[in-house]
């Protein structure tokens, strides 16, 4: 697969075969989507007749700063909110030229404040993680380099994954003298470079799902190279309580692996870009009113990102009633099982804690919580209830006041 270019990975016959079943199963029967409550937005649950009707429902609330010097895209230094897929269109068009035109310039300084207004309007804090690692590379005088190198893989037709993973783990190129790399990133990516798609949990679960739908109805147990995608956990963004982003597996039980955060994640950002261009070269009326190959491209990347958010037939409110139904130990809706998280061991070193810190509960739980800040509500409750007397009460109170604290010390 790393000797694949676009031209062999769409004439491939898994991948033919995937595209004619999704031609006609782009609607995955019986399937209900929802979206949640955010900034302001009631949650709100949707069905589709057709796949391109999702792009309608698109909604992200979201709010940036301008770059001081924003090329005449935006109002210098002031604040920009979109939230409909028009509004997003228009100001991520905005954005990625702005970061390319700083990136022409080479001015690392004005290519910091662009990646910095991506991060906002894509993850809010949640991108101040990437954004260090950015500031890092700024100091270094490397962060229009960096990004520029891989431009320039995406603007060779013939670009062959494995320059993607030598670009990645080569120390000299790499952004952070390893093999890195985040949602935030791949929002960056995407936008610094013409036909590629920003490849995140939520557009990585549909996705997997919709492959194993397809392999589940040819009876495949087997999940091919091309088609072999990543997830990520998921959480609602107020309550911390998980939302279902594994994909249903095969009928084997073999399913896409979870996202890692190295170049087999840039390998996938390409891969889907690929595929979901085939898709519409096949499909030439699929979102033929956006424009262009480019603007149909993010249309279909969009519309995934809403499918994906919650895989489970649901809606939130829906959800946390059940939740509230069933014991802390069985809730297997949110995966709370050794594969995500060692329980047993972290019950074990926070019951060791509790001890040396002389029962202060405070103390373990910010010792727990800073060594697994992506842990989930109902994990973090299990093993603190467990292991250091908490009630349940208590213990969903200390996830948030560590949640806070972790949230505030990042800015």
């Amino acid at each position: 697969m790393n000797n694949m270019t676009y031209e062999k990975y769409k004439d491939s016959q898994v991948v033919k075969g995937f595209i004619n079943h999704f031609n006609v199963n782009s609607v995955i029967k019986g399937k209900s989507h929802w979206c949640p409550r955010y900034m302001g937005r009631k949650e709100f649950q949707f069905e589709i007749k057709e796949f391109s009707e999702s792009i309608d429902k698109y909604s992200w609330p979201s709010s940036f700063l301008a770059p001081e010097d924003s090329y005449g895209y935006f109002e210098n230094g002031k604040e920009v909110k979109c939230e409909s897929w028009l509004e997003t269109k228009k100001c991520l068009q905005s954005l990625s030229k702005g970061l390319k035109k700083s990136l022409n310039l080479k001015d690392d300084g004005r290519v910091l404040q662009w990646c910095g207004a991506i991060l906002s309007w894509g993850m809010g804090s949640a991108g101040d993680a990437t954004l260090k690692k950015l500031i890092d590379l700024y100091n270094k005088d490397q962060l229009a380099n960096y990004i520029n190198g891989i431009r320039c893989l995406h603007g060779n037709e013939s670009v062959n994954l494995v320059d993607v993973t030598q670009l990645f783990k080569n120390s000299t190129v790499s952004a952070f003298e390893k093999d890195w790399m985040s949602s935030g990133l791949s929002k960056i990516i995407a936008l610094a470079s013409e036909n590629i798609i920003i490849l995140d949990s939520r557009v990585g679960a549909i996705l997997c799902e919709y492959i194993n739908d397809y392999l589940n109805k040819n009876k495949k147990n087997i999940i091919p190279i091309e088609l072999k995608f990543s997830w990520g956990k998921g959480r609602d963004s107020e309550s911390g309580i998980s939302v279902r982003r594994r994909p249903l597996p095969l009928e084997n039980d073999k399913n896409h692996p979870e996202f890692k955060r190295n170049s087999s994640w840039y390998e996938q950002q390409i891969k889907a870009s690929w595929l979901i261009r085939a898709i519409l070269e096949e499909n030439s009326e699929l979102f033929k009113y956006e424009g262009g190959i480019i603007e149909r491209i993010h249309a279909f990347e969009a519309s995934l990102f809403m499918l994906g958010y919650n895989l489970n037939d649901t809606s939130e409110s829906q959800y946390k009633d059940k939740l509230d139904e069933k014991p802390l130990d069985i809730i297997n809706d949110l995966k709370v099982t050794s594969e995500d998280i060692d329980i047993e061991f972290w019950i074990k070193d926070c019951n060791n804690k509790f001890i040396e810190f002389k029962n202060n509960k405070r103390k373990v739980a910010s010792y727990f919580y800073s060594n697994n800040p992506e842990i989930s509500l109902a994990a973090f409750r299990t093993i603190m209830m467990r292991s250091c007397e908490f009630t349940e009460k208590g213990a969903n109170t200390y996830f948030y006041n560590c949640r806070r604290e972790a949230l505030e010390a990042s800015i």
